[in-house]
């Protein structure tokens, strides 16, 4: 069912992924970074990470959310300039969940990582929301097309409740990730106060 879902490959040949030269088929792009490959197996250069701050926290599999940072960390890379590069012959071998209610979590999770991460962007760089709004009409009719042309070919083994799921997953995001943001901005917080907030005992020679 994972598999039927998309999987975690994108194809066997090497691509390249840019914000302008070299581009994904799809109308959303760069927005829908899932599609340059998956972070179960990803490799930055020590620069990038430490200018950017490492990864984000509020989006991390540890918070409300299921996953969502490896997508921020792809659009970073592509936002600064830099290239992505998917090498298929870079091989990882993924543990898919073996019973239904686990791989309903993790859809679920997959379409929450998806919509906050888009969030974060759209807070963090509001310049992004006009050209992110005007290719959404072209994405839902290029995913009409893809839908009737692949309707055949869909496997039928694929609950449509898990589709379901994903969708219910996609509208609980923005709320998720505010949530995780603020949560995350008040243990900053604690933690800064707490560090300075030491106490040292007065020494005494008697």
């Amino acid at each position: 069912m994972v598999e039927a879902y998309g999987g975690f490959t994108i194809g066997f040949g090497r691509g390249v992924f840019e914000w302008k030269e070299h581009r994904s088929k799809l109308p959303l792009h760069p927005y829908i970074a899932g599609r340059f490959g998956t972070g179960a197996s990803m490799a930055f250069t020590v620069e990038f990470l430490h200018s950017e701050g490492g990864f984000y926290p509020a989006l991390g599999s540890g918070c409300r959310m299921a996953g969502g940072e490896d997508l921020d960390a792809f659009f970073r890379v592509i936002e600064r300039g830099y290239q992505l590069v998917y090498e298929p012959a870079s091989l990882l071998y993924h543990l898919h969940r073996r019973d239904y209610v686990h791989l309903q979590k993790q859809i679920y999770g997959y379409g929450v990582g998806f919509t906050a991460y888009l969030t974060k962007i759209m807070m963090d760089h509001p310049k992004f929301t006009l050209d992110f709004a005007g290719k959404v009409p072209y994405a839902l009719v290029y995913l009409l097309r893809l839908r009737l042309s692949k309707q055949k070919e869909k496997p039928t083994y694929y609950p449509k409740e898990l589709t379901i799921t994903e969708w219910k997953g996609m509208l609980y995001g923005p709320f998720a990730y505010i949530r995780s943001r603020w949560e995350m901005r008040k243990l900053s917080r604690k933690l800064t106060w707490d560090e300075t907030c030491v106490v040292i005992p007065e020494r005494r020679d008697d």
